[in-house]
């Protein structure tokens, strides 16, 4: 029988993206975290949604993960782990699919490493933010 998996998230992370930049705590409820992203055309290339872990360390026996997700929670995208403590993702491979002053949500869950363990949890997703894509 899955068992809920929570863990203390005693951290905080950093999210920024196109100069706008939030800081958050697992432990907080995030509902009223807003990134507000600019929607002006930037060089894609080098035009990054970002998340660095700030202040705690990161679950050695865990792999995290940062989903993008729409209003109706539909998975649009996964953050990539990047260097230490760093996801990210590149702003080309979401923009296109995001419509402007829409609410979307970043989330993160923590899985085990260890499959077996992995099998015997069910890990609670949380909220690490919301996401608004403005036009100025």
């Amino acid at each position: 029988m899955p068992v809920a998996l929570s863990y203390s998230q005693e951290m905080k992370l950093n999210i920024s993206a196109r100069n706008k930049s939030i800081t958050v705590s697992l432990d907080d409820n995030n509902n009223d975290k807003i990134l507000r992203i600019t929607s002006s055309a930037q060089n894609l290339k080098q035009d990054y949604l970002t998340v660095k872990v700030s202040d705690g360390e990161m679950e050695s026996e865990l792999n995290r993960n940062f989903t993008f997700h729409d209003s109706d929670d539909n998975e649009i995208a996964a953050l990539k782990p990047m260097m230490e403590n760093e996801y990210c993702i590149n702003l080309k491979n979401i923009l296109p699919k995001i419509k402007l002053n829409s609410v979307y949500s970043l989330y993160t869950v923590a899985i085990p490493k260890d499959p077996k363990k992995a099998m015997l949890v069910r890990p609670a997703r949380k909220l690490v933010c919301k996401v608004i894509l403005d036009d100025n």
